[in-house]
């Protein structure tokens, strides 16, 4: 890792954070690792209490496709957003920041637009299901597990963003201080 990353590194958690013009932030490697651990709990808290018996109660069933068709890409899409919440913590030193960060940004708005499609068709199968006195207890676990997945992926990718954006302000302020430096010399 080069100076220049290191220093920009070192910036962005030894100085404030803002998200969305709005919230400021005191400590930023700790709420940068509370919302990284906090949306990877919150995906195995998905798994284990909505996806998970939604699988247990339907694989009986002889529903054709079910495990290409909806398993898989909800298993995909559920490890989109813990990639991102991993990809998110501060001690990583996989690549760049600038490029993980980009990562995150990119997996998780993937992973929160999918879960904010799926819990709309789940909204509406409890809906009719309930309408109907015959309420769906998998699908609302479904819908559960999706609005936490999404309220997750949403705090990372606005920390993300944060991050991103006080990091491009670290280099503007880096090369203003080198340019005026350069002209002071001659």
């Amino acid at each position: 890792m080069s100076v220049c990353q290191n220093n920009d590194i070192e910036h962005v958690f030894n100085n404030d954070l803002t998200i969305c013009g709005c919230i400021y932030l005191k400590n930023s490697r700790k709420t940068i690792n509370t919302v990284a651990y906090t949306a990877i709990i919150a995906h195995m808290f998905g798994f284990f209490v909505g996806l998970l018996p939604f699988i247990v109660v339907n694989i009986t069933n002889d529903i054709p496709g079910f495990l290409g068709f909806i398993i898989i890409p909800t298993l995909i899409i559920l490890l989109l957003g813990i990639i991102s919440s991993v990809l998110l913590i501060p001690g990583l030193n996989i690549c760049e920041i600038s490029c993980r960060l980009c990562a995150v940004s990119t997996l998780g708005i993937i992973s929160a637009v999918f879960h904010s499609i799926f819990a709309l068709v789940e909204a509406l199968i409890f809906w009719t299901q309930g309408l109907y006195n015959d309420v769906d207890w998998v699908a609302g676990l479904l819908l559960l597990k999706n609005v936490v997945c999404v309220v997750s992926e949403v705090s990372v990718v606005s920390v993300s963003f944060a991050t991103q954006d006080a990091i491009r302000k670290h280099r503007v302020y880096l090369s203003t201080v080198v340019v005026k430096k350069s002209r002071l010399r001659t």
